[in-house]
């Protein structure tokens, strides 16, 4: 049977604040009665629910009505999959900082501007996600219908714009995974945002994807973004924390080009980032030193949080960044296993005073801020 995760921070019933939902049980492929019947009643106790994340599909709607008259909801993550009346319930939630929609319909895609409209003086953070694999796994598994699976579509530039002139006190903006918002848009809007810190988006994905049925098999056809970013780029002098999704389907990939001209566009702010994270589709591709050094370039005195995920990264960078960010304090990298016991070219660590949390071992180590080859 799946598991409830229900986090509270107090015995009290009148003080619980934070309800989270990763799973559901069920019983003869429906949702278990006894779990509804109980986790509605929970949420109708919480009277000063202030967070409430709901990430399991199609179950929300379940939870809607009582969750209605929740004055100090602040953060909501949702699995957004509504339908149109259910949509609109979402409106009495009004005094949100953060707002986080997953595999939105295009009921909750066309509230988004009006929404904004009720949510512009309180929201600091707003994320949408979109992932294609989850969504190939789900219409393969249990029969998505077409009509359905391109409700993802309907997030366009100007549905977006519309939010974001509204929402200009965003500190946060993450957009991950929709298909027609590409990384040469989101670099266009945040114009409307200038007190971002935080930022998160798509690189190469097309404007303008599609969906093909071949019986129960679905392949999607993504064009990828060579369009020029948009100059004078928009001034992000506060950005601190930069985060690319990278996706490709062509062959060589543009994206070593792409990646180095989004650098260089947001070089005209000169934000000073304190962490930067890389992901690509596959762990065979290697970073460029070329664009490692580039990087380091402008933020190596600033960056202490470094993330390369699903893909390599030469040694030669590794120690050009251990030498260059002498306030790193994290490094996410793959390693592997044999040079990790016996690695070919051992490092002597100079430590500081903070501690380091590896992501490794989940241990608490000096920090090390400079990594010099023996």
């Amino acid at each position: 049977m799946s598991i409830l995760f229900i986090h509270v921070y107090s015995w009290n019933i009148n003080i619980y604040h934070f309800l989270e939902l990763r799973t559901a049980p069920t019983l003869k492929s429906r949702l278990h009665p006894i779990f509804v019947r109980e986790c509605t009643d929970a949420i109708q106790k919480c009277k000063n629910l202030k967070r409430f994340y709901c990430t399991v599909p199609n179950i929300l709607a379940i939870f809607l009505p009582s969750l209605q008259e929740k004055d100090r909801l602040e953060h909501v993550r949702i699995y957004a999959n509504l339908t149109t009346d259910q949509t609109k319930m979402l409106i009495s939630f009004e005094k949100l900082q953060s707002l986080t929609l997953e595999f939105a319909t295009w009921n909750v895609v066309d509230l988004l501007p009006s929404w904004a409209g009720i949510l512009q003086k309180t929201l600091t953070s707003l994320t949408l996600y979109v992932s294609f694999l989850y969504l190939c796994i789900v219409a393969i598994f249990f029969s998505l219908s077409q009509r359905h699976l391109q409700t993802i579509n309907d997030l366009n530039e100007v549905v977006l714009e519309s939010a974001l002139t509204l929402l200009t006190n965003l500190v946060g903006l993450h957009i991950v995974g929709c298909p027609k918002i590409d990384h040469t848009t989101v670099l266009r809007l945040v114009s409307h945002t200038p007190l971002l810190k935080n930022l998160s988006l798509t690189t190469t994905v097309g404007s303008d994807p599609s969906i093909i049925f071949v019986d129960i098999s679905i392949v999607f056809i993504v064009q990828e973004n060579t369009r020029p970013l948009v100059f004078p780029p928009a001034p992000l002098r506060n950005l601190k924390n930069l985060a690319l999704d990278t996706r490709y389907r062509s062959s060589p990939s543009p994206s070593p080009s792409i990646l180095t001209a989004i650098l260089v566009n947001l070089s005209f702010s000169s934000p000073s980032l304190t962490s930067f994270t890389l992901k690509l589709p596959e762990r065979k591709v290697v970073i460029g030193e070329p664009f490692i050094a580039h990087l380091l370039e402008n933020h190596s005195h600033t960056l202490r949080k470094l993330a390369f995920l699903d893909c390599g990264v030469t040694q030669a960078s590794i120690a050009e960044i251990c030498k260059s960010c002498l306030h790193l304090e994290r490094l996410d990298v793959a390693i592997i296993m044999k040079e990790i016991v016996r690695p070919s070219r051992p490092y002597s660590i100079s430590y500081s005073p903070a501690p380091c949390k590896s992501p490794f071992l989940q241990k608490d180590y000096p920090n090390p801020r400079r990594f010099k080859p023996l």
